[in-house]
């Protein structure tokens, strides 16, 4: 277990912290409005992106690599998320490697950040359109996050206003205390990105199934989908007993699934996950980065954390069950 301060520490990631600034010269958002960004943790970290101007109809995804404070590591036990609203999603990834502070437009990842053709395990991944969430870890659990940690703080916003919005996003780790030995949880991912084909005028209804890596107990399951999605369910297979996860109607703010207690899984066992879309534009749409592409993801975290980072190469765990395209 890595060794912290047994002292209550406030600590602001202020190379993470971008100043307001002006786009095209037109300033930014409502500033009389009372948004109070959240305090840090008491005995933890606060990541924050702080913060930057939209205009109306802009959207953007970037990446900006930093490292955490050295002063203090150890195991999350709670993560909180406060953003203005805009955000999209927000994913903080950690890396095994060193990187110079920079910031770039990206999709998930900088090219400079894969390992290998492996994308960096996260950390935390927020749920789709939604500024406040709370994670809590079951007990005994927590997530590794080290003293000095390199990482990438990934953020996609949208202004669909038509005022100019103000993009800022703040992330609390709560520490655990350091006589606490707790079980180490990992993210995973499951999703379909090759199948998914929506032409003008027509819905899809994409299922896809994939295979745990070893014993786990499932703690969360997040779903995330972009605007032309009308659902999306999950559900566990245990040979022949199905365990529903999560069913959701749309695609806008849908909520994180946690359970209480956590479901046991075995490496025989598979997840299946479904994502149906109306596209009722006149453009063909596929998968993609952008607000007007989409995509089809189930994330979450399990524990004991598998021996290696493992559902961000589908074709590997993967498979398509069924793709069903008729017309509007």
């Amino acid at each position: 277990m890595p060794r912290f301060f047994p002292l209550f520490v406030l600590l602001f990631v202020s190379f993470l912290a971008l100043n307001a600034c002006d786009v095209d010269g037109e300033g930014g958002g409502d500033s009389s409005d009372e948004w109070v960004p959240p305090p840090p943790p008491e005995h933890g970290v606060q990541l924050s992106i702080d913060s930057l101007v939209l205009q109306p109809g802009e959207e953007i995804e970037k990446c900006r690599t930093a490292k955490a404070p050295a002063l203090i590591g150890g195991m999350v036990t709670r993560i909180e998320l406060v953003a203005r609203p805009g955000l999209h999603h927000t994913v903080v990834y950690k890396l095994n490697q060193d990187l110079d502070p920079d910031e770039v437009d990206c999709f998930g990842v900088p090219d400079s950040a894969m390992e290998g053709f492996a994308i960096p395990e996260p950390l935390f991944a927020s749920t789709s359109q939604v500024t406040e969430e709370t994670l809590d870890f079951p007990e005994g659990v927590g997530v590794a996050f080290e003293a000095g940690q390199q990482i990438i703080f990934n953020f996609h916003y949208i202004n669909v206003t038509p005022e100019p919005i103000d993009a800022e996003i703040f992330i609390n780790l709560h520490y655990a205390n350091e006589e606490e030995e707790l079980e180490e949880a990992r993210f995973y991912a499951f999703g379909n990105m090759g199948s998914i084909d929506i032409p003008a005028g027509h819905s899809q209804r994409l299922t896809s199934t994939c295979d745990f890596p070893s014993d786990l107990n499932v703690f969360s399951a997040t779903p995330h989908m972009h605007k032309l999605g009308t659902g999306m369910s999950v559900q566990l297979n245990r040979g022949d007993e199905v365990v529903p996860v999560l069913s959701e109607e749309g695609w806008e703010g849908a909520g994180s699934t946690y359970f209480d207690p956590p479901e046991a899984v075995t490496a025989s066992d598979t997840m299946t996950f479904t994502c149906e879309w109306r596209n009722t534009t006149d453009t063909d749409v596929s998968f993609g980065q952008t607000y007007n592409d989409e995509m089809c993801f189930v994330f979450g975290f399990v524990y004991p954390a598998p021996a290696a980072v493992w559902g961000f190469d589908y074709n590997d765990v993967c498979v398509t069950e069924s793709s069903v395209i008729e017309p509007l």
